[in-house]
């Protein structure tokens, strides 16, 4: 169905959207262009040829315009192509993305104005055919009436098909013009090759987290608009949420191959919902344009015999259509939240939320076997390459470790949780070399796709997690890894990213001048004496301002003394954390 000017924003992909980068080399090393791993390159070249290949093949038939069928086919081909270019365009240069993107979009746009009046024209044959069974067994109905606003409406909904047709063959023509398919074909026709090189340990996490991020994104955006559906009248929000669904059922698809199951029930869930938010919207599209016809009709001038323009009977007829079409709304909105409540109460996002953390298939699900202190001397190297100051990074390696064994009996995490918080503080900063302001993004973007680093999904999505809170901003929790894990995990990502909070502030510009922090702890308060080399003011009170973090998590004040060195004049008093600065401690 067609979409007012507000519904088609709604939901829209932009395609200047930068995803995670890594060049498609073997070593896995950030480069200068924010392009994805080969492995991720590759299955994204499985997914996509066969779309393209599709759509190519129903062109002629759309240029025909004899059968609706291939507008469809090609139409759900070209959604489910562009779907698949947002999700692995990192795989593209920024630009070149741009490019390939809006073409795509302007065809889907096109073949959707066409495909929605084809819709509602067998729609209106449809209850056209139900009002003649009508008359067969005498109904008393409005029928005559009813059929002369659906002759009319038949009338206008065909003749404006014809001028989309003229702009689908236009659209097509340009998109080949553009050789568009071709570009297409030639950037993921060369991920298709054999791949040659060797398989560097812990590559496949980097595609299975790219499936969990995807997936939890695209779910945790449908479940946001629940709350709409207490709410009939909630039109654009229900049309948002379809598009969601939509979304959701395309990811799905996408990483299917990725999955034992192949994900096929969460699939069928989220295209029933598809179909009967899609059902509330064609009844709303309905209602919005007959409405607009007769206010419309009411104050115009009309010749006799016009076929543009509705007589009396069809007028009257289309009263009769527009309270059908209400009653028809309320009937299948009530049929979709009964679904959705059904969904929600057998636990079926839930039940999706593990099976995309733990359904891979055995080669997608393989462990890191190689020694730890091997894979630590690996992760030092990668941060010699990587990082914009290891020496730095150590320190606040240091620092982490020496606040994670202080604070044991208070937090009572293990030796696991122990490895994360030093390997996302040596990696915390690897993204300082790379263009952009948000350094923690970046730096968040290459340990989650950086092939070369042997790290397992679990520790890719927890140490993603703790370098992108390093600097203390909001917006973390929000994450979709960090949604989809149990809350005894969420718990604990949040404990170890207060600590690296902290140790990375005690080390606030690069000085060096903080060597060690040594904390004891009260029932309501964590002290920790801060030994330094001169000065460290600055340090210790961006310390203080990113404890919050720190105090939310542990349920205490944290507090700073600073502990002179050589030539010092003496300890410092005791610096109030940020709570209990504003009060609230």
């Amino acid at each position: 169905m067609r979409r007012t000017p507000g519904q088609r924003a709604t939901g829209e992909e932009d395609p200047g959207r930068s995803g995670p980068g890594l060049p498609p080399d073997s070593s896995g090393l950030p480069g200068k262009r924010d392009l994805a791993p080969e492995i991720v390159c590759r299955f994204a070249a499985q997914r996509i040829l066969p779309l393209l290949d599709i759509y190519r093949g129903e062109i002629d038939g759309v240029k025909a315009g004899t059968d609706s069928e291939h507008l469809h086919r090609m139409r759900v081909a070209s959604r489910r192509l562009r779907a698949a270019l947002r999700t692995f365009r990192s795989c593209l240069p920024r630009k070149r993305y741009r490019k390939i993107f809006s073409g795509t979009r302007v065809i889907t746009r096109s073949l959707g104005e066409a495909r929605d009046a084809d819709v509602q024209i067998a729609q209106l044959k449809k209850i056209r055919k139900r009002i003649a069974a009508r008359q067969k067994i005498k109904e008393k109905t409005d029928s005559e009436v009813l059929l002369e606003a659906i002759r009319f409406l038949l009338i206008k909904i065909r003749r404006e098909r014809e001028g989309y047709q003229r702009d689908v063959v236009l659209a097509v023509e340009k998109y080949e013009r553009q050789q568009q398919p071709e570009a297409i074909r030639e950037v993921f026709g060369s991920f298709s090759l054999p791949h040659r090189q060797r398989r560097i340990p812990g590559e496949e996490s980097t595609l299975t987290l790219l499936a969990v991020e995807n997936i939890g994104e695209c779910l945790a955006d449908l479940l946001s608009y629940e709350p709409w559906l207490q709410h009939p009248d909630a039109i654009l929000e229900h049309h948002a949420m379809r598009i969601s669904a939509k979304h959701l059922r395309y990811t799905l698809e996408t990483f299917a191959p990725l999955y034992r199951r192949g994900l096929k029930k969460y699939i069928a869930r989220a295209a029933r919902m598809q179909q009967l938010l899609g059902d509330v919207h064609d009844n709303d599209v309905w209602i919005e344009t007959v409405t607009r016809i007769i206010l419309k009709e009411r104050s115009r001038p009309r010749a006799p015999e016009d076929p543009a323009q509705p007589g009396p009977a069809a007028i009257a007829g289309l009263k009769v259509f527009l309270r059908e079409r209400e009653r028809e709304r309320v009937r299948v909105f009530r049929r979709t939240v009964t679904y959705w409540n059904l969904l929600s109460r057998g636990g079926i996002w839930k039940e999706l939320e593990r099976e995309i953390v733990s359904g891979f298939r055995a080669r997608y699900s393989r462990e890191i076997s190689i020694p730890e202190r091997e894979r630590k001397d690996k992760i030092e190297e990668f941060v010699l390459t990587c990082s914009g100051s290891p020496v730095h990074s150590r320190l606040v390696a240091g620092l982490s470790l020496e606040l994670f064994d202080n604070l044991q009996p208070l937090h009572n995490l293990t030796v696991k949780e122990r490895n994360l918080l030093e390997f996302a503080a040596l990696l915390h900063d690897t993204g300082l070399k790379r263009r952009g302001k948000a350094r923690e993004r970046q730096s968040a973007r290459v340990i989650q796709q950086a092939a070369k680093l042997p790290l397992s999904l679990q520790e890719r999505g927890a140490i993603g997690l703790l370098v992108y809170a390093h600097r203390g901003r909001d917006g973390w929790e929000a994450r979709p890894y960090f949604n989809i894990l149990p809350k005894d995990e969420q718990e604990a990502i949040r404990q170890l990213a207060g600590l690296l909070m902290v140790a990375d502030a005690l080390d606030e510009g690069h000085r060096g001048r903080v060597s060690s922090a040594t904390c004891g702890m009260t029932p309501d308060a964590v002290t920790c004496t801060v030994q330094v080399s001169s000065d460290s003011s600055r340090e210790i009170a961006a310390a203080a301002e990113r404890s919050v973090t720190f105090e939310r998590a542990f349920g205490r004040a944290l507090r700073f003394m600073q502990a002179s060195g050589e030539g010092l004049p003496g300890e410092a008093g005791v610096i109030p954390s940020a709570g209990e600065q504003s009060g609230e401690s």
